[in-house]
């Protein structure tokens, strides 16, 4: 399958707490949130893309940052 790149925004153990996230970022772009299994958990990742480019990956992640989310990273899949 194609590569895809997205930022993630942030990982959450509480569906609420990513789906507030999720709409506070629409301004940015489109945002989804995606349930993730993780150490039998499950976890809710928010994350922005897929983007066309890593440019504009380091775009929409300098704005989320801007927006406080310090711990948003770039992920490629």
């Amino acid at each position: 399958s194609p590569t895809q790149i997205f930022v993630q925004a942030g990982a959450f153990g509480q569906l609420d707490n990513a789906e507030r996230l999720a709409r506070r970022l629409e301004t940015i772009g489109k945002a989804s949130v995606e349930p993730v299994r993780y150490g039998g958990k499950i976890l809710y990742k928010v994350r922005l893309g897929p983007l066309d480019t890593i440019r504009a990956a380091d775009n929409v992640l300098s704005k989320v940052l801007a927006n406080g989310q310090s711990d948003a990273i770039i992920v490629v899949q």
